[in-house]
């Protein structure tokens, strides 16, 4: 049907299609509206918390498996929609070939600008987000158990939002008949929505991050090599590159940001990338550090 998606065509009626949008939208647009105030809520129930890195990666994780079920449930409970339309077929050896170079470029990029960045802290120079770094330092795995869950809740995410936002809202887009530009477009920017708890700028980062994950599936013609971007992404934001950051930012005193906006109140996602990474991994759930640490708000309101 769409020459961007040659794979993608259900056969599904009109009512169906309606059907199949508003049960996928409708939970979408909820979670929108309410995320920052559920934000807020899980917030002050895990501040004295001591284990609530791994209730959040908890959390996290068992929410991520819930959207997947629900997207398969959705095809199996429409006759006209199968797995081959969300791409969820095997690639071949060139396909897997893909998916491992763009999910080890997708690490590399992080692994290097947390580097870049460490070198230039340990120089005296200022970092744009330091302020937010340290802020959401107590929120990084530091034990074998929070570093394990940080790894499964990555792995989860990456693989439930891509099947939900890129699999089964392209094919729905796709099999209402939608312009291809919003069949690409719309479920980016649902998803970019979605974060709206990580502020205005978490928001314009995710949309960007969803229209990548869109292209890379456009052009292998597989949702598995999203899926190892989206979690190789989280993993080195969780693990790899605070690690590499802390002893440059924990050897010296804090640099004064002159580009970060002013804390308002409220709170930052925790799983936001140390300073040389200026977006926040891709995640369904919302994680948050303690509630005596101010948020870093964009000027954008909310």
């Amino acid at each position: 049907m769409f020459a961007v998606f040659p794979w993608i065509d259900p056969r599904l009626a009109g009512g169906d299609l309606m059907m199949l949008a508003i049960l996928m939208i409708v939970p979408v647009a909820v979670a929108i509206r309410t995320g920052p105030r559920q934000h807020r809520a899980a917030l002050a129930r895990l501040a004295d918390r001591p284990d609530r890195v791994v209730v959040i990666m908890r959390n996290g994780t068992r929410n991520s498996w819930l959207m997947t079920l629900a997207a398969l449930s959705i095809v199996l409970g429409a006759p006209g929609l199968t797995l081959a339309h969300l791409g969820l077929t095997v690639p071949d050896a060139a396909g897997w070939a893909a998916t491992a170079v763009a999910a080890l470029g997708s690490a590399g990029v992080q692994w290097l600008g947390a580097h870049q960045a460490a070198r230039r802290r340990a120089a005296g120079g200022r970092l744009r987000g330091e302020a937010a770094y340290r802020q959401v330092r107590p929120m990084h795995p530091d034990t074998p158990r929070e570093r394990a869950w940080a790894a499964v809740f990555s792995v989860s995410v990456g693989f439930g939002e891509e099947v939900f936002y890129r699999g089964l809202l392209i094919a729905v887009a796709i099999g209402l008949g939608l312009p291809t530009w919003a069949a690409i477009v719309l479920p980016a920017l649902l998803f970019g929505l979605q974060h709206r708890y990580q502020t205005w700028r978490g928001v314009l980062f995710a949309t960007l991050f969803g229209l990548v994950m869109t292209v890379l599936y456009a052009t292998t013609e597989s949702l598995w090599t999203p899926i190892a971007v989206h979690a190789a992404w989280d993993l080195m934001a969780l693990l790899v590159a605070p690690r590499i950051l802390a002893p440059a930012l924990d050897a010296s005193p804090p640099t004064a940001d002159p580009g970060a906006p002013a804390p308002t109140g409220g709170v930052l996602d925790p799983t936001a990338p140390p300073a040389a990474a200026t977006t926040a991994p891709i995640t369904a759930e919302h994680p948050a550090p303690p509630a005596v640490l101010p948020r870093l708000r964009s000027a954008a309101p909310e």
